[in-house]
């Protein structure tokens, strides 16, 4: 974390923004699995998929994350 630091106001890489965004990316979207917003989706950096879905606001609609924990 301390070296990613010293690169502020320097283009970070994407190993640099795993390691502090959590390390993890999934692939999200609001609403649930064949609902009319499947389509629009948003990559969410977070530790864990309920990091994921949490962070996002759906407006009460729920949402629906799936990827990879690195």
């Amino acid at each position: 974390m301390l070296k990613n630091i010293a690169k502020l106001g320097k283009e970070l890489t994407r190993v640099d923004q795993k390691s502090i965004l959590g390390g993890a990316t999934f692939t999200c979207h609001c609403g649930f699995v064949g609902g009319p917003y499947e389509s629009m989706t948003i990559q969410v950096s977070a530790t864990s998929v309920s990091g994921a879905l949490n962070s996002l606001n759906c407006g009460g609609t729920g949402a629906t994350c799936r990827g990879n924990q690195n």
